[in-house]
């Protein structure tokens, strides 16, 4: 499976323009009709032609494919003072946050203290800012 994201530059509208590409004919359906350009501008707020095609006075769309991993979504909650990690908690995702554009919400709930994966977490957290 593939993950599909029309990007403002920066990704930073999160789930907004997001596609799950499972299959061949999921894409002919993304790049056919207006689902292309119903993906970037929604992500881009420009005004990309709804057929989905491209003129040369367009400009060009800002696009993120990568592979989709099935499984549970974590995010941390941190804190960092004078370039040290003062709080770092992680929390699973509920449900899919791919799925914000379903009409779905977004929520998560924070790792019990007990919880396994709390400590890998917290020090791989520590690992990606010490790079």
């Amino acid at each position: 499976m593939t993950l599909f994201c029309a990007c403002d530059g920066s990704c930073s509208f999160g789930s907004v323009g997001v596609a799950i590409l499972r299959n061949e004919t999921d894409m002919l359906q993304l790049i056919g009709g207006s689902g292309l350009g119903a993906l970037a501008a929604g992500a881009a707020g420009s005004s990309v032609p709804s057929s989905g095609g491209a003129t040369a006075t367009d400009a060009p769309l800002d696009l993120e494919i990568e592979k989709y991993i099935d499984g549970r979504m974590y995010h941390v909650d941190g804190l960092v003072l004078n370039g040290e990690l003062k709080l770092c908690w992680p929390s699973r995702y509920v449900n899919a946050v791919a799925n914000y554009n379903k009409n779905s919400f977004i929520a998560g709930v924070s790792l019990t203290a007990t919880n396994p994966l709390l400590p890998r977490i917290q020090n791989f957290t520590k690992q990606c800012l010490e790079v």
